[in-house]
């Protein structure tokens, strides 16, 4: 298995304890940027129905191998309707490494 798929890799409870204040700070640590089809920098993040906390989570599933799966988070742009897709994953690892500073790349 990859980092990229977490089938049963023991984080699944995990995921489901992220918050929208986790998923926010995570893209503001991460240097969000504009929205690449419009120019727009409002995205939205969709929630479970009924919560103002829990996060939608979604997920992946392969096709030739249903057991690998990727669970992700995604953000809509408010103007054009561009989504991106974050893997959830990667996410909840950040937050139990206490939330470290991500890498920018030198551009």
């Amino acid at each position: 298995m990859t980092d990229e798929t977490q089938a049963l890799d023991g984080l699944d409870d995990e995921i489901r304890k992220l918050t929208y204040d986790d998923f926010v700070e995570f893209l503001n640590t991460a240097g969000a940027t504009a929205c690449e089809a419009c120019g727009a920098d409002e995205w939205g993040i969709s929630m479970e129905e009924g919560s103002d906390s829990l996060l939608s989570i979604g997920q992946i599933v392969s096709v030739r191998k249903p057991s690998s799966s990727v669970w992700l988070l995604h953000t809509t742009c408010q103007r054009c309707g561009n989504m991106r897709i974050f893997n959830a994953n990667r996410i909840t690892k950040w937050v139990l490494n206490g939330k470290p500073e991500i890498q920018q790349d030198a551009q």
